[in-house]
């Protein structure tokens, strides 16, 4: 009698004794079936049996199909009381179980032989999918997405083998529950518990998986699960678009994290849950803000969704949420020091300081520092007794801002936000941290185009102040903080007062010393990730060198240092031994352009003489020596300034060539004449 399933299940392979076997089998079930069940798993062979059944062939006919369920039932049977957990990892045959699982999933599409709009959890597909989980699962585990553990091999085998049909039943899960909600119908499953949506993120889990599923639309139904507050279906996104963000586009993807900020309440629990809360958040910011930094494309793409403006609602209701300890008491500074300049103008308003105590905008920009030093450290505080998840959040949604800066309905909601603007100085302050100041600065350099406006508080002194204290960041570290401020200086400049503009180009032509010694005097394997931007920055400092070029607050700037760097520019790049990297080559040209006009035009209007009373003679210039590293060995001289516009004439761009030819003929005149400018 013990043998009995085995002698059953073994007739069964010859389909003219199926129906005999199989009515045998049922007498004995409806008998006795509590104890009868385990007697299928009882040996390796009866499994195997059993298995094997699943994936066999058989013709059409309501006795083939009804036998097909019994197989099925008694699987989830099986998996439900743990036998058959228990049996596959007694024999050893996890892999021909998974196997035979998945093949039977894919056999045909069971569950519609009969019914279309029978119910997912009827289906024949749902009960194999819930013992494929089930064998994946450690014993106990519950939790979405972390129940399914699968090898890499595995997850890569089982996306490739059942993918499609797994992202199909997925989608169908939605597309069921919508007609329920439609008829008002209520729910009698949790879509989440569905096995084949614990499957899709179980094997989403490992990268060669998720490409696959990538490759099979599985970033639409990842994206269905996410809209759900699932953390694992975000980390597989983002994991999945982090190369080409603008797959989110396809197939509506990024709606469905918009609507997390969104939707309906009722289904968003985990709104309740601040912990979980801030983890999510900060995993759909993080997706947008790849999507929106991206490409115009993908700004577009977020704002067409209705309803995306609770997005940015939301990141700006979160930084502003730090000002509140300690802003309620306090003006911002910064806008409380313009607005003095302003109002105090030609008055003794009561509690200000008395015309013969006037401060220097050096003074005041000193102040004004010491002040944002102080708030910012109420800042860094209000951090500190943060937890990780919340830090994160904060970090995320300025990310999120930051992207979507372009977007005029954005900036508008951060200009119309007082506490916003308040917070904002202070996470952009010179001792904050690295990644919330470069975050920041690329919020006000984006937002430095529009200061000024009647109807708004964010004045260009202000923004100018605060872009030139980010210049003060220590390169390579903060190399890309410098590039986002120097940006952003270019657009405020103009309208900066006399001292803050002499400050500024202080601080660029400093900053563009330093650049090129960490380009020409470290050695390459010793730099850093953030020194490859290094073309960029240049690019951004003789940009704004040039622009300020023939401007009279800032000529005794332009003094025989801040020629000579630019000069040592020159040498460096042309020096035949130099290499740049490839994606640093078109900036660090351009840089180099730049810097050969600014040298052509000083020394054209004897500026150069003027200014450098040190200098006798342009032909100082000719000696000017720079040292370049070299490996293992000591540092040696680059090109000189002459060989480099002679190479620069026969080679470089039409600009640089022009610019090289009038600095030669000014070098040929003062040589030959003799003349001191």
């Amino acid at each position: 009698a013990y043998n009995l399933p085995h002698m059953c299940l073994s007739v069964c392979m010859d389909p003219g004794l199926l129906e005999l076997a199989y009515e045998l089998v049922k007498v004995v079930i409806d008998a006795d079936g509590e104890d009868f069940l385990p007697l299928f798993v009882q040996d390796k062979e009866c499994i195997l049996s059993l298995l094997s059944l699943l994936v066999v062939e058989t013709d059409a006919g309501e006795l083939p199909i009804e036998f097909r369920r019994f197989l099925v039932s008694t699987m989830e049977k099986l998996a439900q009381e743990g036998l058959l957990a228990e049996a596959v990892e007694k024999y050893n045959i996890r892999s021909e179980a998974v196997s035979a699982l998945a093949v039977a999933c894919l056999s045909e599409d069971m569950g519609s032989t009969t019914d279309d709009a029978e119910l997912s959890s009827n289906k024949l597909a749902h009960g194999l999918m819930h013992c494929l989980v089930d064998l994946c699962s450690p014993p106990g585990a519950k939790h979405m997405g972390t129940s399914i553990e699968l090898s890499a091999v595995e997850a890569e085998t089982i996306a490739t083998n059942l993918g499609k049909k797994m992202c199909q039943m997925v989608i169908s899960r939605f597309l069921e529950r919508a007609r329920y909600q439609e008829y008002d119908i209520e729910e009698h499953e949790d879509v989440l518990d569905a096995p084949e949506i614990k499957m899709l993120l179980g094997c989403a889990k490992h990268e060669t998986a998720l490409r696959v599923l990538q490759s099979l639309g599985g970033m639409h139904a990842l994206a269905q699960v996410a809209s759900e507050g699932e953390l694992p279906a975000l980390d597989a996104l983002r994991r999945g678009c982090a190369r080409d963000p603008t797959m989110l586009i396809d197939a509506d993807t990024h709606s469905s994290i918009i609507h997390l900020f969104g939707g309906d309440e009722s289904r968003l629990s985990w709104r309740g849950d601040s912990s979980r809360r801030s983890k999510l958040e900060s995993a759909a910011f993080q997706l947008l803000s790849l999507l929106g930094r991206e490409s115009a494309k993908g700004r577009l793409a977020i704002k067409q969704v209705d309803g995306y403006e609770l997005c940015h609602a939301r990141a700006i209701e979160i930084v502003s949420g730090l000002g509140g300890s300690f802003l309620d008491s306090k003006k911002g500074p910064l806008e409380d020091r313009n607005d003095d300049d302003t109002e105090n103008s030609g008055n003794g308003s009561e509690g200000h300081a008395s015309n013969d105590s006037v401060e220097t905008p050096q003074d005041q920009l000193r102040e004004v520092d010491n002040v944002k030093r102080g708030v910012s450290s109420a800042v860094s505080l209000a951090f500190s007794r943060m937890d990780e998840n919340d830090s994160e959040l904060v970090q995320a949604a300025l990310e999120y801002l930051s992207s979507m800066i372009s977007v005029p309905e954005v900036r508008c909601s951060i200009l119309q936000c007082e506490c916003f603007l308040d917070v904002l100085p202070y996470l952009g302050a010179e001792d904050a941290t690295h990644s919330l100041q470069l975050e920041s600065v690329r919020i006000i350099s984006g937002l430095v185009r529009y200061a000024g406006s009647t109807d708004r508080k964010f004045k260009p002194d202000l923004a100018g102040r605060l872009l030139i204290s980010a210049l003060k960041r220590q390169v390579p570290e903060g190399i890309a903080v410098c590039i986002q401020a120097a940006n952003g200086v270019q657009f405020v400049f103009d309208d900066l007062g006399q001292d803050l503009q002499r400050t500024a180009i202080a601080l660029t032509a400093s900053l563009l010393a330093k650049v090129l010694k960490g380009q020409a005097l470290v050695r390459t394997s010793n730099r850093s990730d953030d020194s490859a931007q290094g073309g960029v920055l240049a690019y951004q400092l003789t940009t704004l060198l040039l622009l300020s070029n023939g401007k009279e607050s800032v000529q005794e700037c332009f003094d025989w240092n801040v020629i000579t760097t630019l000069v040592n520019v020159v040498q460096w790049r042309y020096d035949p031994k130099t290499e740049v990297k490839e994606s640093q080559i078109c900036y660090w040209d351009a840089a180099t352009t730049q810097a050969l006009q600014i040298i052509s035009l000083r020394i054209k209007n004897g500026e150069l003489l003027l200014r450098a009373p040190s200098v006798t003679s342009l032909s100082d210039l000719k000696s000017c020596v720079y040292m370049v590293s070299r490996a293992g060995r000591a540092p040696r001289k680059a090109i000189d300034l002459c060989s480099a516009l002679g190479l620069i004439v026969k080679s470089g761009d039409p600009a640089s060539k022009l610019a090289a030819l009038s600095i030669a003929k000014c070098l040929e005149e003062d040589e030959s004449q003799g003349q001191l400018w």
